[in-house]
């Protein structure tokens, strides 16, 4: 490192590696909520320019546990980059002649991969539409220190046409209403040049959440953002906040027999995962476009802990309906 090499660690607790790390103590925890970065304090943060970006959720107060992290307590040496609320060090430096050492007190598993599964502690400041960098923070902390302590540095770009940025639009349509607010939004989109993935929730069945929608003049208009070049999905067929309570299915349930509904938020016995993963719902999307979907949401936030099994055999062809099946924030993303 003094001729100008770097390392990066992380939870890093043994008294043996405070000297090198710039820590004299090190205490664990899981209450701590909130990482708060310092901006401009170090290259590394060079990516994180927005409020948002500064001030990182890891999961909500009113769990009175979540993940373990570790704060520190750094020598006078050590520049703090960032901190957890009760004052601890979150990510530490400490420079070696030409280099540094660099220390993170939690775990990348716990911040970027319980996001994207779905397995956090309700960590974001909204629920949905809205800009919650949590997840992404972390990885743009390691590209800006890779970049910087290597000259020589190369990034393989994983967005087409060697894009900065990307964007996906996509659209919920679950919900009675929702079906008017879709054309509005489609015709926003033609004006800009552009389309999206719209939803659609094939509800047949009226229950405890709301009525039948998936008929008459609602279907016109979904036929028309389909004939206007954008993409239909499935984004199953009820919104069920006891979906995690299904039992995991045949994968064979298919509409008319299946007729999920939702009785007074308590999932009954016959609704199943794999049905409400878009086997039955994609029955409907079958008739009503002529072809499989190869798009495909759940409907709720909450889900069983075999559901991704079941959407795995889905995407590998055992259940060859469903293809996709969606994270909980912004958009639908692709699971395998």
């Amino acid at each position: 490192m003094r001729s100008g090499g770097s390392l990066f660690a992380v939870n890093a607790v043994a008294r043996s590696l405070g000297a090198l790390f710039g820590f004299t103590a090190v205490t664990p925890s899981r209450q701590r909520y909130r990482v708060n970065f310092s901006a401009g304090l170090d290259p590394a943060l060079r990516y994180l320019n927005r409020p948002e970006e500064l001030q990182v959720p890891l999961g909500a107060p009113k769990y009175g546990q979540i993940f373990w992290t570790n704060g520190y307590s750094p020598e006078e040496t050590a520049a703090v980059l960032a901190h957890f609320e009760d004052g601890s060090a979150a990510v530490l430096r400490k420079s070696w002649g030409k280099g540094a050492a660099y220390l993170c007190g939690v775990s990348f598993h716990d911040v970027v991969l319980r996001n994207q599964v779905n397995r956090d502690y309700d960590a974001e400041r909204h629920y949905v539409n809205a800009f919650e960098p949590g997840a992404d923070v972390w990885l743009l902390l390691l590209r800006a220190w890779y970049e910087a302590v290597e000259p020589a540095a190369v990034r393989i770009s994983t967005i087409p046409g060697g894009q900065m940025s990307v964007v996906l639009l996509s659209h919920d349509v679950d919900w009675e209403y929702s079906f008017t607010p879709a054309l509005s939004f489609a015709k926003t989109e033609a004006s800009l040049r552009t389309r999206s993935t719209f939803f659609l929730q094939t509800k047949y069945v009226s229950d405890a959440n709301s009525k039948a929608f998936f008929f008459g003049k609602n279907l016109a208009d979904i036929r028309g953002l389909f004939s206007s070049g954008h993409s239909i999905g499935s984004h199953s067929i009820i919104h069920s906040r006891g979906f995690n309570k299904f039992e995991l299915g045949s994968g064979v349930e298919e509409y008319p027999v299946y007729q999920p509904r939702e009785q007074d938020l308590i999932p009954p016995r016959a609704q199943a995962c794999s049905a409400r993963c878009g086997l039955a719902s994609n029955c409907w999307m079958e008739k009503f476009r002529g072809s499989t979907p190869t798009f495909s949401g759940r409907g709720t936030c909450a889900f069983p802990q075999r559901c991704p099994k079941r959407c795995s055999a889905a995407a590998t062809g055992s259940i060859p309906l469903l293809r996709r099946m969606t994270s909980c924030r912004i958009f639908h993303t692709l699971f395998r």
